[in-house]
């Protein structure tokens, strides 16, 4: 797989340089089906690599799409989405998009499309994490320094401890998990389902996993790991999580 630029999060840019096989017919269509801190980013990133499974972005985050806006001028949803399966779909005909719930609410159903009608036949992927006091304690220290990926700098501010932060991040977990069943059962899909604590144990099954959902062929995978998200958590995280326990 051949690498280009890296966008912020680990994945591929909105570079010219990023694109696939331009003009390839797009055979399948998938969608991770995310919320922040899930280890969507390293999923992706790990399909990504393997070259048969397109370049999986978030794609509709209002930031990475700004870039696209530069480079194509401002489209309308259904034109963007066309747009990128004709140049991010890969050689073997896949084209993959992670998305969080919230991106779905705002910039998705918020202008009254069926995301689900724009990814015709799409097979989905949803992505949660099992721990979710680890998950807020990631989200909120993220929201703070704004570096949500190892790809980014370091941040010079300094995360503030708030147990009413955390509760925040908590129901805006799970929100977002009810707000992607929702959609999964009124558009009658049945998701592959996966964890982030399975997918760090062991990320070269679950990218075999997905590549069995997906109907694609394995082959010899890709050995670069340039621009691979690095687990962010640290004894910040172990600390704040301590806190909160104790009720602190």
């Amino acid at each position: 797989m051949r690498h280009a630029s890296i966008a912020p999060h680990g994945g591929p840019g909105s570079s010219p340089r990023d694109d696939l096989a331009v003009g390839v017919r797009c055979r399948t269509r998938y969608v991770i089906a995310s919320i922040q801190r899930s280890g969507s980013s390293l999923l992706a990133w790990a399909l990504w690599s393997t070259g048969r499974a397109g370049a999986p972005n978030e794609y509709l985050n209002p930031l990475h799409r700004r870039h696209f806006d530069t480079r194509w001028g401002p489209l309308t949803l259904p034109t963007f989405l066309e747009q990128l399966e004709r140049h991010r779909t890969s050689a073997n005909g896949v084209f993959g998009l992670k998305i969080h719930n919230l991106h779905r609410l705002r910039w998705v159903d918020s202008l009254s499309h069926d995301l689900a009608a724009l990814v015709p036949g799409a097979r989905w992927i949803a992505i949660t994490r099992r721990d979710h006091l680890a998950q807020a304690v990631s989200f909120e220290i993220a929201r703070q320094t704004r570096r949500w990926s190892s790809a980014q700098p370091a941040s010079p501010q300094e995360p503030i401890y708030s147990a009413a932060a955390i509760d925040r991040r908590l129901d805006q977990i799970v929100k977002a998990e009810s707000g992607w069943e929702r959609f999964f059962y009124l558009n009658h899909i049945t998701p592959l389902r996966l964890t982030y604590e399975v997918l760090v144990a062991d990320l070269s099954a679950t990218v075999e996993q997905v590549l069995d959902h997906l109907g694609v062929e394995r082959g010899a995978e890709a050995t670069s790991r340039r621009g691979m998200p690095e687990r962010q958590a640290n004894d910040l995280n172990e600390q704040w999580i301590d806190r909160y326990r104790k009720g602190d």
